[in-house]
């Protein structure tokens, strides 16, 4: 015989689902974009300063180098390692992480929400890396994108009746791709950074 599966959800349910996601997706569209354009342009412009400096010059003068900071005491830059990058690829990925989350984030709560954690996620991945990661200097905004990811899947938790659930899977798909970017990737990968924000 065959097995029928543990939940089974009847046609009523899918097509529910279907609606509001389909809803959903249109309402989003519809909202503004300028906060998102604003924090790529950010991070793009500030990595346009790098390659104009010199990447290993800037990142010597303002990422997360361990002796600077625990030694020197240049705790800002706990904050200013989140808005550099090591390579194009780099800012490439971040910036089209950061585009997509705060698009969400923006639609469903305040802006300011959005660089309260972003800004809060990047200084917790920073202590992180400060004290568990690599030796090496550390630069990204990986720990803040990462805190924004993690404030959208509470997000849309706490609102499940209202966002669909495809939000969630999502956040939950996102979260398991980087572990395994970053479990294959470790080399080269801050992952204290990345827990930590």
């Amino acid at each position: 015989a065959r097995m029928r599966p543990v939940y089974d959800p009847p046609v009523e349910e899918l097509n529910r689902r279907q609606v509001n996601f389909h809803f959903f997706s249109l309402w989003l569209r519809t909202r503004p974009a300028r906060t998102a354009w604003i924090a790529l342009g950010v991070l793009v412009g500030l990595f346009g300063l790098q390659m104009v400096a010199g990447l290993v010059p800037s990142i010597e003068r303002a990422a997360l180098v361990k002796e600077a900071v625990l030694a020197d005491g240049e705790w800002w830059r706990l904050i200013t390692t989140g808005l550099m990058h090591g390579s194009v690829i780099h800012i490439l990925f971040n910036g089209m992480a950061l585009y997509s989350l705060s698009r969400v984030i923006v639609a469903l709560v305040q802006p300011v929400l959005l660089a309260t954690v972003f800004l809060f996620s990047v200084v917790c991945g920073s202590l992180a890396s400060l004290w568990l990661g690599p030796g090496e200097a550390s630069v990204g905004a990986s720990g803040g994108i990462l805190g924004c990811l993690g404030f959208l899947l509470v997000v849309a938790n706490k609102f499940s009746g209202i966002i669909p659930g495809y939000l969630r899977a999502s956040c939950i798909q996102s979260t398991i791709v980087v572990a395994i970017f970053g479990l294959l990737g470790s080399a080269f990968i801050d992952n204290a950074a990345h827990a930590g924000g």
